[in-house]
């Protein structure tokens, strides 16, 4: 199974002290293997990945309410 085959992932990216955050984001398969997402500018991902370009994506956890 590879990224592409998941519909939801956690993306991590990190805060300029260093700190983890995780979110969900919906995959989209591009094909040859690769996968996308779509975010806002205006986001608190991306204005992470602007001050560190680190990212760890993985299986999403489902939490039950």
């Amino acid at each position: 199974m590879t990224i592409v085959d998941e519909k939801v992932v956690s993306f991590t990216t990190f805060k300029r002290d260093g700190s983890a955050v995780s979110t969900p984001v919906w995959i989209v398969d591009l094909g040859n293997g690769s996968a996308g997402f779509y975010t806002p500018s205006v986001s608190g991902k991306t204005k992470r990945l602007k001050d560190d370009p680190r990212v760890f994506c993985g299986r999403a956890v489902r939490r039950e309410s």
